[in-house]
């Protein structure tokens, strides 16, 4: 790492470290040319962070930290403890049959969607008991014909009447 008078020439990933960025936005800052950027003599990219930049994002990520738990206050819900034990029922109640219609609501489409899969089941095995049958009988068929000796299936009969 080279150090100049106000500041440093940092990879990549250390820079974004020290500037409090991800490594995605400095890049394409390099890329634009909003950030001073010189090569190594390996090739890789380093990016010279001035110790006044470097204040600078540690001052405004603080006052974003500041800014943040300011308005997470603000956000914050009244205490329990100004709720009376009444208020305190009648939002449990709310919520219970808040959960209540959504459990009816889940279990209506559990139950249908279970009708429409044993529906779908039924047809497929009911074709695939027409299709067995069908294998069935002609496996019948192909064993009749095998069985038959050769004379009678080079000659298509299976008597010997039939040939005289």
């Amino acid at each position: 790492m080279a150090q100049d008078e106000d500041g440093q020439w940092l990879s990549v990933s250390a820079a974004s470290r020290r500037l409090g960025m991800s490594r995605q936005a400095l890049q394409q800052r390099i890329r634009r040319g909003t950030i001073d950027c010189r090569r190594n003599n390996r090739g890789d990219p380093q990016v010279f962070v001035s110790n006044a930049s470097a204040l600078a994002c540690v001052a405004t990520s603080e006052a974003g930290v500041a800014t943040l738990a300011a308005g997470l206050q603000q956000a914050a819900p009244e205490p329990v403890g100004q709720l009376s034990l009444n208020d305190v029922r009648q939002l449990l109640g709310e919520q219970s049959e808040r959960m209540e219609r959504q459990h009816a609501a889940a279990l209506a489409t559990l139950e249908r969607a279970h009708r429409e899969s044993t529906q779908l089941l039924v047809e497929r095995v009911d074709a695939a008991e027409v299709r067995a049958e069908a294998i069935s009988e002609q496996l019948g068929d192909l064993l009749d014909r095998l069985s038959r000796p050769w004379w009678s299936r080079w000659f298509g009969t299976s008597k010997r009447s039939d040939l005289r």
